[in-house]
């Protein structure tokens, strides 16, 4: 169902709004996770993602779609739409898919939140590794800033998270020196 509506949205009713704001509150975080998932999953396939409406278009506004952590499941996928440049178009646009994918790879900015050393420490980490590295330098300053901005997450708690991150990597160190300058966090 979730893949049939993904492609009416893409292909027969070209960006109707009314289905693109009925898509979007399935990425509510009271929905269930694998309805989340596939969803984004069905946009992506799609190319569709872009086709969300903008944040302030959604009904009950954006922070609703922020309104406690996002799935680590969705995330990653986010995340991985970000690494591969599938949002640029849903950037330029303004689509809450955009926003929703930097928010919720900023939320790996937050040690806090990653819990006692282990797994969860490790996948934020590969996962801002991986923005660092494949991801344009104005959308990584866009997961720092809204680390800060959405999550409330400290400057100097988003950089030394970014440091951590890089293991030891001179480049991907300098890179994220350089976000950090250019959004006035360091």
């Amino acid at each position: 169902m979730v893949q049939r509506l993904a492609s009416t949205l893409a292909h027969d009713a070209m960006a109707d709004a009314l289905l693109g704001s009925i898509l979007a509150a399935a990425l509510l975080p009271a929905c269930a996770q694998q309805l989340q998932c596939a969803l984004w999953s069905a946009l992506r396939e799609h190319s569709a993602l872009h086709l969300l409406p903008a944040p302030g278009a959604c009904i009950g506004g954006w922070r609703q779609f922020v309104a406690g952590r996002l799935d680590p499941q969705l995330t990653a996928a986010m995340a991985r739409s970000l690494q591969l440049g599938e949002l640029a178009k849903a950037m330029q646009l303004g689509s809450l898919s955009a926003d929703l994918a930097v928010a919720g790879a900023a939320a790996a900015l937050d040690r806090a939140a990653w819990g006692a050393t282990g797994a969860p420490a490790r996948v934020a980490g590969n996962l801002i590794r991986g923005l660092v590295g494949d991801c344009e330098a104005a959308v990584v300053r866009r997961v720092v800033e809204a680390a800060r901005d959405v999550w409330g997450v400290a400057a100097a708690e988003v950089a030394a998270c970014l440091l951590q991150s890089c293991e030891g990597d001179v480049r991907c160190m300098e890179r994220c020196r350089q976000v950090l300058v250019t959004a006035g966090m360091l």
